[in-house]
């Protein structure tokens, strides 16, 4: 159970430090090479928080201790591909926007935002439409 909690706490700890470097992204000059060791560090924290729900995906499923929504899972997925669509962006090299397009295609086939109506959450209907027009 002690074992259970730590997943629990480091899960948290590696999303909102995920959050808080997504979020320092839109400070990053557009131009020049300033912005690569920060999207450096942020790829790298969404893919340990990536593996790492995948690793732990039974603790954190587990309603008693946390359970983890789809949608939740959905969002980190979604992260990632904006992630690499804006790296797309940026050096205008093929494989990123493939990338991209392989974490949205995921989303939508394994249906993370599926359930997002019946929450009856504004937030999370616009979290699923943002999604839907990034995949378009």
């Amino acid at each position: 159970m002690e074992q259970a909690r730590a997943i629990i706490q480091e899960y948290f700890s590696l999303v909102e430090k995920s959050q808080q470097l997504f979020a320092g992204l839109r400070d990053l000059p557009q131009y020049g090479r300033h912005w690569q060791p920060y999207f450096q560090k942020t790829f790298e924290i969404y893919t340990k928080l990536w593996k790492f729900q995948q690793q732990h995906r039974q603790t954190l499923e587990n309603k008693e201790l946390y359970g983890i929504k789809r949608w939740e899972i959905g969002e980190i997925a979604s992260k990632v591909g904006q992630l690499y669509y804006q790296y797309y962006l940026r050096t205008s090299e093929k494989v990123y926007l493939e990338e991209a397009f392989t974490f949205y295609e995921a989303i939508r086939t394994r249906d993370y935002f599926a359930q997002v109506f019946e929450t009856n959450n504004p937030l999370l209907v616009v979290k699923k439409l943002r999604y839907y027009a990034r995949f378009i």
